[in-house]
């Protein structure tokens, strides 16, 4: 995949449209990306990864913060980006949902959308569409996108320094593994449901036990009641006495079914069925050698029947040769009766020429006719016009007077809102000045108190000394030792709370009087600029009180005046709701005035509509006239050309049809003589009787066979009594009885023992199949415990199956980490997988260590320096980028970004990690680095820069070899 263009539109800091040609940026396959902090570089990577994925390059950003502050209200937000992927390119572009301004001036929420475009104009417009077709074409998740191509500011030092609980959250977004863990609960699961069918199923056997029906003292009912019972030693005994049971009921059943055949053999209505079968089988063997001696003659019917079809199939020949016949004869007829018509109606057909060459003159007379009556009704709709005018003045004449009555009305209303707000204005400082004569008051009594509560406080700290006074020891305040007056408190003393209480009280009357006096100050600096100086308001007030009636009085009888000719409410739809609206309008109506005053001076000369009136319908009427003569003659000619052409091809039509029913006749007449010739008979040697005596022969053939079919079922029907003689009825009556009996007693044994065997038969299938399910329940019980103690990491290693799983992912990330990092260090450092196991339950296996060559130990990576960790984070990241290639299907990236980083490294090693990415270049890759290294701007020709604009926002150009542009 390679990024082709990028477009930004009211994104981030970008407040236009940014546009960047990554193709333009990778012609030297590695650029650099520099500019100020806060400038928008980061937002360059935010905007690729929300135009393919709808999610920021970090996780600390969301799609609705996108939106600029420094675009327009009527911007709409938006990224699109155009990517080649095996040389076909894509176009998706995507807006987060945000708050703009429509074309009204409201602000409305806009959704967020997406649109793909393929390379053959395809169209893909639902997000969920979108997202899945981009994982499709692009072959990686968002997570694993930004891992091998955004390489954000501090990510990959993330992955370098964390822990191996960390790493295997990391990991596991960007591998998949979480189907590993899953497995872990699935064999827990598993292993749960086995133990609870193991139980199921010995509560099952005891139920299948407890139903064995048990001969009493029998070896079975001593098993069957053991408090631990050998379900084997059950089975079989159980099936032996199942086999002896089976044995008694089949010699039981044979008897009966002996029995049974002896009675039905000698069932009285069988035996009586059996003496008329043989009668009847006598009387149907008569019947069928009746029906032999009657061959011959059928025989003869055959013959006259096939000779009777071959005269009718002749005869049917002759009737057609004659239809046939007679339809030639009859189109003859009819061919010879069109051509006498078409010759007769020649002559009319010659006057309907004619009289068409007469049209010419008649249809230049009607025009002429025409343009006459157009022009007198042109100047007749003149006339009227003039008329219309007259009252469209008389209109415009009305409308001035009413709109000066308007212009009268608004004034005045205006007049009456300017002196209620001066009204309000004073109402609002005499209620202002009220306010803070009341505060002032207030606090002057809150002072007044609190000054009060003061002074008895202080004489009751003083009564409270002298009470402690003793006559010759000196006082603590005075230091007198004589004390001939010692204070006396005069009543209860305030407290230090209740000081405190009354100071806050004062504080906030101060503050509320501070307030007042501000507001009366800002109303009367709100007053209008007539009644500034103003001292006596009362007197004002009055005033204006007075004039706003009268104001109101004369407003109240224009609106009444205004509202005849339109409704106050509509004023302003119309634009006259203020004097310079009315002002407007009047301009129009005057300009309208004169202009048809002067179209009435153009009409002047025109005479009335009712002069003309006369001379157009004149001319109407002869244009009409000649209109009607033409259309006659037109339809005249029409229809004597449609005659002429009709009775030609009726001509056409019935010749032809004669030549055609000649030739038909002709060739039926052929077909008759080949049918004689076929049949062997001649036409005056025919027999007699037709279609009537074939019906006869074929009924009575037909009645023959009928009769033989039906003769020799019934013999077939009663062969079984071939060779049967008669029996004794009451004889075989009194047998049947005693065999019914004793099949009776045979039954009940037979259905109580069949009971019995059905029910330990169940038991039996029911135990063994209770017994197999155990077996294969316990080897799966075994196997599902040993599976979750394993999986779940309760092993000798400590490593679950996920953790197993991505130590091998890792293994590979750090063998191809090893191979840059190798380069940048000279081949001073090595990663390494730690594979000890780390005291107590600590997850262990996904730590990293660095050996050392010069040393040849080990350590941890993070006593790496500033310089050499940023090596190792950039070799460890660009070693997962190929694993993670590798593991999506062998996806070619040709765009990756490095976000920072490179300030930690000094000449050597920052010439190093440079020579590592432009390695990177030569397979076919293209690297944008991201810093603020002046190095990098010397070293790299090719850059684009992010500069903060003067007015907000920023903007991006490109820089090649120190020369900017856009």
């Amino acid at each position: 995949m390679r990024l082709v263009k990028l477009e930004l539109r009211a994104f981030g800091p970008f407040g236009g449209c940014q546009e960047i040609d990554f193709e333009a940026l990778g012609e030297e396959g590695i650029f650099l990306i520099t500019g100020p902090t806060g400038a928008g570089k980061t937002t360059l990577f935010d905007g690729v990864m929300f135009a393919l994925y709808g999610r920021a390059s970090g996780d600390r950003r969301q799609p609705e913060q996108f939106r600029s502050d420094f675009a327009e209200e009527t911007a709409v937000c938006s990224a699109a980006l155009e990517f080649a992927i095996r040389g076909e390119r894509y176009r998706i572009e995507r807006q987060p949902q945000q708050v703009r301004q429509n074309a009204k001036g409201r602000y409305v929420t806009v959704k967020a959308g997406a649109v793909l475009t393929g390379p053959k104009g395809e169209v893909l417009s639902k997000i969920r569409e979108v997202d899945a077709r981009v994982v499709e074409l692009v072959g990686l998740t968002a997570e694993q996108f930004r891992q091998i191509v955004l390489l954000p500011q501090g990510e990959f030092r993330k992955l370098l320094d964390s822990s191996s609980a960390e790493k295997q959250e990391i990991f596991r977004r960007i591998f998949g593994t979480q189907k590993f863990s899953r497995l872990e609960d699935l064999l827990r699961e598993q292993a749960g449901e086995a133990q609870a069918k193991m139980e199921e199923l010995t509560v099952r056997l005891q139920v299948e036990r407890e139903k064995i029906a048990c001969a009493p003292g029998s070896l079975l009912e001593g098993l069957c009641g053991a408090e631990y019972p050998d379900y084997d030693a059950i089975l079989q005994q159980l099936e032996e006495s199942l086999q002896a049971a089976q044995g008694e009921l089949e010699r039981a059943a044979a008897r009966r079914q002996e029995v049974a055949a002896r009675r039905r053999a000698l069932d009285p209505d069988a035996l009586a069925r059996q003496n008329q079968g043989i009668a009847a089988l006598a009387i149907a063997k008569a019947e069928w050698a009746a029906w032999q001696a009657e061959g011959p003659l059928q025989s003869q019917r055959e013959e006259a029947l096939d000779l009777a079809r071959r005269a009718e199939l002749c005869r049917q020949a002759m009737r057609r040769a004659k239809e046939t016949a007679e339809r030639a004869e009859s189109a003859r007829r009819q061919a010879k009766e069109a051509a006498r018509a078409l010759a007769e109606n020649r002559p009319r057909w010659e006057a309907a020429q004619a009289g068409a060459e007469a049209l010419l003159g008649q249809e230049t007379a009607r025009t002429a006719a025409l343009r006459r009556a157009e022009a007198l009704r042109g100047q007749q709709e003149q006339a009227r016009r003039r008329e219309r005018v007259e009252g469209e003045l008389a209109r415009c004449e009305r409308t001035l007077q009413r709109l000066g009555q308007l212009q009268t009305y608004l004034q005045l209303r205006d007049r009456r809102q300017e002196g209620e707000e001066q009204r309000r204005a004073l109402t609002a400082l005499r209620e202002a000045a009220l306010a803070r004569r009341e505060a002032e008051t207030a606090l002057a009594e809150a002072q007044r108190r609190a000054q009060e509560e003061s002074q008895r406080h202080l004489q009751g700290q003083a009564a409270l000394l002298a009470e402690g006074l003793t006559p010759g020891a000196p006082c603590p305040v005075c230091g007198a030792t004589h004390h001939p007056a010692p204070a006396r408190a005069g009543g209860e003393i305030p407290t230090a709370a209740q000081l405190e209480e009354t100071a806050a009280r004062v504080e906030a009357l101060r503050r509320r009087a501070e307030g007042a006096r501000a507001e009366e100050a800002a109303c009367r600096a709100a007053l209008p600029a007539a009644l500034q100086g103003v001292q006596d308001l009362p007197a004002q007030d009055a005033t204006l009180k007075d004039e706003l009636a009268l104001l109101a009085a004369e407003e109240r009888r224009l609106a009444d005046q205004v509202a005849a000719f339109i409704p106050l409410d509509q004023l302003a739809a119309k634009g006259l709701d203020t004097p310079a609206g009315c002002e407007l309008a009047a301009s129009r109506q005057q300009s309208r005035r004169e202009a048809l005053e002067e179209e009435r001076g153009q009409l002047a000369d025109l005479p009335l509509p009712h002069q003309l009136e006369g001379e157009a319908a004149a001319a109407e009427a002869e244009a009409k006239a000649l209109a009607e003569q033409i259309a006659a003659r037109r339809a005249a000619f029409s229809r004597a050309q449609e005659q002429q052409a009709s009775l030609q091809k009726a001509v056409d039509i019935y010749a032809e049809s004669a030549r055609e029913a000649a030739a038909a006749a002709e060739a039926e007449e052929e077909t008759t003589r080949q049918q004689f010739a076929r049949q062997g008979l001649r036409a005056d040697a025919l027999p007699q009787g037709g279609e009537e005596e074939i019906r006869r022969l074929e009924g009575e053939i037909a009645a023959y066979r009928e009769r033989g079919a039906q003769w020799q079922a019934r013999l077939e029907g009663l062969a079984e009594y071939e060779g049967k003689t008669p029996c004794d009825l009451e004889e075989a009556a009194r047998r049947s009885e005693q065999l019914a009996a004793e099949e009776e007693a045979l039954e009940r044994q037979l259905s109580e023992g069949q009971v019995a065997l059905a029910q330990n038969g169940g038991c039996r299938e029911a135990i063994a199949a209770l017994l197999a399910q155990r077996d294969r329940w316990g080897e799966g019980y075994r196997d599902a415990v040993d599976l979750y103690r394993v999986a779940s990491g309760q092993n000798a290693k400590k490593l679950s199956f996920e953790r197993y799983v991505l130590s091998a992912y890792f293994d590979q990330v750090v063998r191809a980490a090893n191979r840059r990092f190798a380069g940048m260090t000279e081949g001073k450092y090595t990663l390494l997988r730690r594979t000890e196991r780390e005291k107590g339950n600590r997850a262990s296996g996904l730590d990293l260590e660095v050996l050392d060559s010069l040393t040849g130990k080990t350590r941890h990576v993070n006593t790496l320096s500033g310089g050499e960790s940023f090596q190792a984070s950039l070799s460890l990241a660009l070693g997962l980028a190929d694993v993670i290639q590798l593991f999506s299907g062998g996806v070619s990236l040709e765009t990756v970004f490095i976000d920072e980083g490179f300030g930690s490294l000094d000449a050597e090693a920052l010439e190093c990690a440079v020579d590592t990415l432009e390695r990177l270049r030569r397979e076919d890759r293209v690297v944008g680095i991201i810093s603020h290294v002046e190095w990098l701007e010397e070293r790299l020709p090719v850059a684009l820069a992010v500069r903060p604009l003067p007015e907000g926002g920023s903007r991006a150009s490109v820089r090649r070899g120190g020369r900017e542009s856009d």
